[in-house]
């Protein structure tokens, strides 16, 4: 049984994400609010002008979660600490579980691979698509090192 939810989870997704209770753009442009929630346009058109409340913020996040945990339990094949679940649960919830299942990333840690070798692996997804060009981003970049470092915390 892998490690779930925590106030640890959530509190690491707060550093990275920040808490906003009114929408914005992220750096590429996206709509989003509260914790990373990624609005979507065509069902969430409201969130736009809405203020959220505190709760509000985290019950959309844990909400949003879910999914990244069921990813987590069906997919990863080896015993996590809550440090590389919360980790992995940051990786997959900013770069989608569609690239994460893709991703040579749990293929590492699946083999166990060495340190280094994961480590390489988070790096690599230090990029987003700004105005429809692939760009390093400052932030995504200091995300992963943090993502990294709690992983082999």
């Amino acid at each position: 049984m892998q490690p779930q939810i925590q106030q640890s989870t959530i509190n690491f997704l707060k550093k990275e994400e920040s808490e906003r209770y009114k929408a914005y753009r992220d750096s590429c442009g996206k709509w989003t609010i509260g914790i990373g929630h990624l609005i979507n346009l065509t069902t969430e058109h409201a969130l736009l002008t809405t203020t959220l409340t505190e709760q509000a913020v985290e019950s959309l996040l844990r909400h949003d979660l879910q999914t990244t945990d069921y990813i987590i339990n069906k997919y990863v094949k080896v015993s996590l600490t809550q440090s590389q679940y919360d980790a992995i649960t940051s990786f997959i919830f900013n770069i989608g579980q569609g690239h994460f299942l893709s991703s040579t990333l749990l293929t590492k840690i699946n083999q166990n691979a060495p340190k280094q070798e994961i480590e390489d692996e988070f790096m690599k997804w230090d990029k987003g698509v700004v105005n429809g060009v692939l760009t390093d981003i400052t932030g995504l970049l200091n995300r992963r090192k943090a993502e990294a470092s709690l992983y082999f915390s």
